[in-house]
C-alpha cells in the first residue's frame, strides 16, 4: 500500500487495521467451532486430537487439580514422568484453568488465538523489511493462513511452533535494528520450554536467515555484526536458562526414549540412503500442495460396508506428513516479478536463498540432515520453504504497491508456467489423485489474480485492480481455511460430546463400580477403545482415570518399552510400535506380574483365569482370580542372559512363566541380591503350566506383600514384614529419579523383570517410602531462577542504556 492507495491519516493505525482484519478472517474461518455446533476435535486423519492431545490435556488438567505439579503418572503407559510436554505450551495453560471437563470447548479458541498471534508477530517482523504497509499486512495474513498453519492447527503442536518461529524472527529483526532484545529472549524461552527440538530447528532457520539478511543489507561493519550475534547469544542464553525447569526433563526424556536412543532410531537406516531420491508421488505432492492444502482431497474418511476405513487424501504419505507449501496463488505469480524488480547482488542473493530452501525437497540427504537423521520428515521445514517464498513474493508486491508497473511479458510467462504446473504433471499420474473440481477452481483464482496484476499496469485502474486483487486474496485465504476444516470432515459435535458416548460411554459407570468397591493399586485392561476417532485410541486411561498398560506417546518410557520388547509384545526395531504401544492386554501371565486386576470387554473373550463379576450395558467387568498386588516378593534370582536363553516360541511362554517364578536381574546387579538363591530355570514345562502351577506361583509371590498406607501418583508409603531376606518387586517402570527410603534411610533401586523396580530387603519390619522427582530438579529450578534474574537485569540495563 502506498500513500496514494490509503489515506495518510490511516497509516498510524495500520496495526489496528491489520488486527481487525485478521480477527474477522479468523472468526469466519473458525466460526463452526467458535460459535457453531463443532468442537476442534477430529475423528478422521486428525484423530491425534482425540487419541493423543485431548487425553494429555485432560489428564494434566486433572492431575493439577488432584496432585499438583504433574510428574510421575501411572496413567501414562504403565508409569512415566509426564512433566515433559505437559506445561511447556503456554496456549494450554488457559485450557488447564477451564478444567478437565470444560477444556474441550476452549481448544478452538486457543487455535484461533495462535493463528492470530502468528499473523501479528509475522506482521511486526515484516515491518523491519522496508515493505509497503499493504504488503506487510498481506504477508502476515498469508503466513497465518499458510498450508502449514491451517493443517498444523488441527494437530495443535505445529501451530505453536509457527507462533514461536514468527516471534523469533521478529526478535531477531529488533536486535538487528539495534532496538530491544527481550523479544528474541522470550522466543528462545518459549521454544525451549515447549520442545527443545523446535529450538534447534527454528534456530537453524533463523541462523541461516540472519546470514542472508546481513548480506542483503550489505552489512560490512564487523563491530556491528559481532554486537548483533553477541546480543543474540546473551538474550538467547537468558531465555534458555529461564526454561531450565522444563527443558532439562524434556531433554532427558527425549534422549532416553526408544525413538532416539533405542533400536528403532532412524539414524542408521537413513544414513544408508546416501543422497536419497524423491519418489514420483512425493514430488507430485510437493507441487500440488503448493497450490492448495487439499489439492489431493482432504482429511476425511469413508467407512466401507466391510468396516474398512478409506481416507479421502490421495497424495504421498498422509495429510499431515506430506509437504504443505501453500501461501496463496497471487503470491506465486509475484515471485518472478520480485526477481525482475531486483538488480545485481540482490537478485543473486534471492536465487541462492531459493536454491538453499528448495534443495532438501529434492535431495533428501539435506532434509535428513536438518532433522539430524531422526526421521524422514517435512513438517516445519514446509513452513521454512513457504516463508522463503513468501518473503520473496512480498518484495514484488511491495514494489507494485509503491508504484512500479508489472512486467506483462513476465506475468504472462508466470501465469502459463503455474497454470501448466497446475495441470500437466497430473494428467497421467497414477501415483496420486487430484481433486479436479478444486483444480479447476484454483485455475480461476490464478487467472483472476493474473488479470488483476496485469491491470496494475494501467494507471487509471490501479486502485480498482488492487481492490479486486485484495478481495481475491482474502477470499482465497478463507476458502482454503474452509477447505481444511470443511463440513465433510468427521468432527466431534458439541451435542455429541455432552452425551454418554465416546470417552463418556458405559466405561465410566463400569469404572465407577470398580472404584467404589476396590481402593487399592491395580491395573485395568480395556479390550476396546472409547475414542470416537477412526483409529483406536491407546490413551483411554488418561481420560477415564484408571491405571492401564497401553500408551500412544511420542517418547514412551524406555524401560516400559524394554519390557514389552523383551517379552515379545512389540518389535523394538519398529519405530511405530514403540510409540503405539499396546501394553499387555493380550498377555494374561504378564498381567499377573503387573498387578492387572480387571478387564473391561464388550466382545466375547477367552477368560483364562478371569471371572465375570459384573456388567454395565454392553461392558462386562472381569476380575483376575490370580491377582498379585503391587509390592510382592521373590526368594530366588537369575541373570537376564540366562532368561533370554529360553525359547521364544508360543509368545515366549516359558519366559513369561519364569518372570513369575524368579527375579530376573542384569548381571551387574546380582551381587546386591546375594541373599537370594539362584534359580537355574530348568523345570519350565509350558504344556503342564495350568491353573494349579500358576496358582502356586501366585501364592508364593503373595506370601509377603506391602501394606500401603499412601498410593499417590508420585508418592507411595507402606510397610512389609519379612521373616527372611527377600527381593521386593514393584511393577513400576524403572526410573533412576525415584528415591527410596527404607526405615528412613536412602536405598538404591534396581531394574528387574526387564524393566521394573526391585529392592533387596533383609529380614525384619520395613517402612517404605517412594518419592519421584524430575531429573536434576533442584539444579533446574535454580537455573530458571537465575535465568529470570539475568533476564530482568538485561531489561534494566537495556532501559538505562
Amino acid at each position: 500500500m502506498s500513500s496514494s492507495l490509503i489515506p495518510q491519516k490511516w497509516l498510524p493505525y495500520k496495526t489496528y487495521i491489520f488486527l481487525g482484519l485478521t480477527s474477522v478472517l479468523l472468526l469466519l474461518a473458525f466460526s463452526a467451532f467458535l460459535f457453531g455446533p463443532d468442537l476442534f476435535l477430529f475423528k478422521d486423519i486428525g484423530s491425534d486430537t482425540l487419541n493423543v492431545f485431548y487425553p494429555q490435556l485432560h489428564h494434566v488438567a486433572d492431575y493439577l487439580q488432584k496432585e499438583g505439579l504433574p510428574t510421575w503418572s501411572f496413567q501414562q503407559g504403565m508409569g512415566q514422568n509426564i512433566l515433559p510436554l505437559s506445561l511447556g505450551d503456554p496456549f494450554q495453560w488457559p485450557l488447564y484453568l477451564l478444567g478437565p471437563k470444560q477444556l474441550a470447548y476452549g481448544i478452538a479458541w486457543m487455535e484461533a488465538l495462535k493463528l492470530f498471534l502468528a499473523a501479528f508477530f509475522f506482521f511486526r517482523f515484516l515491518g523491519y523489511r522496508q515493505l509497503a504497509p499493504l504488503a506487510q499486512m498481506a504477508g502476515g495474513l498469508a503466513f497465518a493462513f499458510s498450508g502449514f498453519l491451517l493443517i498444523g492447527a488441527g494437530w495443535y503442536v505445529f501451530s505453536t511452533q509457527a507462533v514461536f518461529m514468527a516471534l523469533c524472527l521478529w526478535g531477531f529483526e529488533r536486535l538487528l535494528a539495534k532496538q530491544k532484545g527481550e523479544t528474541f529472549g522470550l522466543s528462545v524461552f518459549f521454544l525451549a520450554l515447549n520442545m527443545p527440538v523446535d529450538l534447534y530447528i527454528i534456530g537453524l532457520f533463523v541462523g541461516v536467515y540472519s546470514i542472508f539478511r546481513l548480506l542483503e543489507l550489505d552489512q560490512k561493519d564487523k563491530k556491528a555484526i559481532i554486537q548483533l550475534y553477541l546480543g543474540l547469544m546473551i538474550w538467547g542464553a537468558a531465555g534458555l536458562l529461564m526454561s531450565s525447569v522444563l527443558l532439562i526433563s524434556t531433554i532427558d526424556q527425549i534422549l532416553n526414549s526408544p525413538r532416539v536412543g533405542g533400536e528403532s532410531a532412524f539414524f542408521a537406516q537413513l544414513m544408508q540412503e546416501g543422497l536419497g531420491s524423491t519418489q514420483k508421488a512425493e514430488a507430485l505432492t510437493i507441487l500440488g500442495r503448493l497450490f492448495s492444502p487439499n489439492f489431493f482431497f482432504g482429511a476425511a474418511y469413508e467407512q466401507l460396508p466391510n468396516g474398512q476405513n478409506v481416507l479421502a487424501y490421495k497424495g504421498w504419505n498422509n495429510y499431515l506428513e506430506a509437504p504443505s507449501l501453500y501461501i496463496a496463488l497471487p503470491l506465486l505469480l509475484l515471485l518472478p516479478q520480485a526477481l525482475f524488480f531486483q538488480k545485481g547482488k540482490q537478485r543473486y542473493l534471492s536465487l541462492a536463498a531459493l536454491i538453499l530452501l528448495l534443495l532438501p525437497l529434492f535431495v533428501p540427504f539435506f532434509r535428513y540432515s536438518i532433522w539430524l537423521y531422526a526421521g524422514n520428515y517435512y513438517r516445519i521445514y514446509s513452513l521454512f520453504v513457504a516463508t522463503g517464498l513468501l518473503l520473496l513474493a512480498l518484495k514484488g508486491l511491495s514494489k507494485l504497491l509503491q508504484g512500479a508497473k508489472p512486467n506483462i511479458g513476465l506475468l504472462i510467462f508466470s501465469f502459463v508456467f503455474w497454470a501448466a504446473l497446475l495441470y500437466v504433471p497430473f494428467l497421467s499420474a497414477k501415483e496420486v489423485q487430484v481433486d479436479q473440481s478444486l483444480q479447476n477452481l484454483l485455475f480461476i483464482f490464478l487467472l483472476g489474480a493474473a488479470l488483476a496484476i496485469a491491470a496494475l499496469a494501467i494507471e487509471k485502474y490501479r486502485l480498482q485492480a488492487f481492490g479486486f486483487l485484495a478481495l481475491l486474496f482474502l477470499g482465497e485465504l478463507i476458502f482454503s481455511a474452509k477447505q481444511v476444516y470443511s463440513s465433510d470432515r468427521q468432527i466431534v459435535s458439541k451435542e455429541e460430546w455432552s452425551q454418554n458416548i465416546g470417552y463418556q460411554d458405559e466405561s465410566m459407570a463400569a469404572l465407577a463400580k470398580i472404584e467404589a468397591q476396590d481402593k487399592g493399586f491395580y491395573r485395568i485392561e480395556k479390550m476396546y477403545s472409547s475414542s470416537p476417532a477412526m483409529h483406536n485410541g491407546l490413551n483411554d486411561a488418561k481420560v477415564q482415570n484408571f491405571k492401564g498398560s497401553s500408551s500412544y506417546h511420542s517418547f514412551n518410557q524406555k524401560n516400559y518399552i524394554r519390557f514389552l520388547a523383551k517379552t515379545a509384545v512389540i518389535d523394538p526395531k519398529d519405530e511405530n510400535q514403540t510409540r503405539w504401544a499396546p501394553g499387555i492386554r493380550q498377555r494374561p501371565l504378564l498381567q499377573v506380574l503387573a498387578s492387572s486386576k480387571y478387564w473391561l470387554a464388550k466382545e466375547p473373550v477367552n477368560p483364562f483365569f478371569y471371572v465375570l463379576q459384573d456388567s454395565v450395558g454392553p461392558v462386562k467387568i472381569w476380575k483376575n482370580s490370580m491377582y498379585l498386588p503391587l509390592g510382592f516378593t521373590y526368594d530366588s534370582k537369575c541373570a537376564e542372559k540366562q532368561w533370554e536363553a529360553l525359547p521364544n516360541d508360543n509368545q515366549a511362554i516359558q519366559k513369561q512363566m519364569a518372570l513369575l517364578k524368579t527375579l530376573v536381574l542384569a548381571q551387574e546387579d546380582l551381587a546386591a541380591f546375594a541373599a537370594l538363591k539362584d534359580n537355574p530355570l530348568n523345570h519350565l514345562n509350558p504344556q503342564a503350566y495350568g491353573p494349579n502351577e500358576l496358582g502356586q506361583d501366585v501364592a508364593n509371590r503373595s506370601r509377603k506383600v506391602v501394606s500401603w498406607s499412601k498410593l499417590g501418583q508420585k508418592h507411595l508409603q507402606g510397610e512389609i514384614a519379612l521373616e527372611q531376606p527377600a527381593a521386593l518387586f514393584l511393577s513400576i517402570p524403572f526410573d533412576p529419579n525415584w528415591q527410596l527410603l527404607v526405615n528412613g534411610e536412602a536405598q538404591p533401586i534396581y531394574r528387574a523383570q526387564l524393566g521394573f523396580m526391585a529392592i533387596p530387603l533383609p529380614a525384619g519390619q520395613h517402612q517404605l517410602e517412594l518419592q519421584f522427582s524430575p531429573p536434576y530438579w533442584q539444579p533446574a529450578l535454580l537455573g530458571s531462577l537465575l535465568g529470570f534474574l539475568i533476564f530482568g537485569g538485561l531489561l534494566f540495563w537495556q532501559r538505562k542504556r
